[in-house]
């Protein structure tokens, strides 16, 4: 009796849903854009919180993980050489075409000896 149970308990329960599918990553252009827009987000909290060190710390702290985040997937991006070449191309497209970075470097100066700023001033991503 127990066999014919599970037999059509298992008989009739639904199939098992497939595992949800992994979502496409991005585009380099999308990246790339998301980038600048980390970067002119930089700007702003610098200037805002230009000299007011605690200010600038606690601003700046989201915008350099969200830049760091956003690096990084470029990073893994690059590994694949046709997209690296495709990143390249676009980041060329995007070297300082707001003209920001002189005064990023300006505002950061201002908070120069302060150790949070200096922190997230290391934190910084490369590329």
């Amino acid at each position: 009796m127990k066999r014919l149970a599970l037999a059509l308990l298992s008989a009739c329960a639904p199939a098992a849903a497939p595992p949800p599918a992994r979502p496409a990553p991005p585009e380099p252009g999308t990246l790339v854009a998301e980038l600048d827009a980390g970067f002119l987000e930089l700007a702003r909290v610098t200037h805002a919180a230009r000299g007011d060190c605690p200010r600038m710390t606690t601003t700046l702290r989201p915008v350099i993980v969200r830049l760091r985040a956003t690096a990084e997937r470029i990073h893994q991006m690059q590994e694949d050489p046709a997209l690296a070449k495709q990143l390249v191309a676009l980041l060329h497209g995007y070297d300082d075409q707001h003209g920001q970075a002189d005064a990023i470097v300006d505002d950061l100066a201002t908070c120069r000896d302060d150790p949070g700023v200096r922190a997230l001033v290391d934190a910084m991503p490369t590329l």
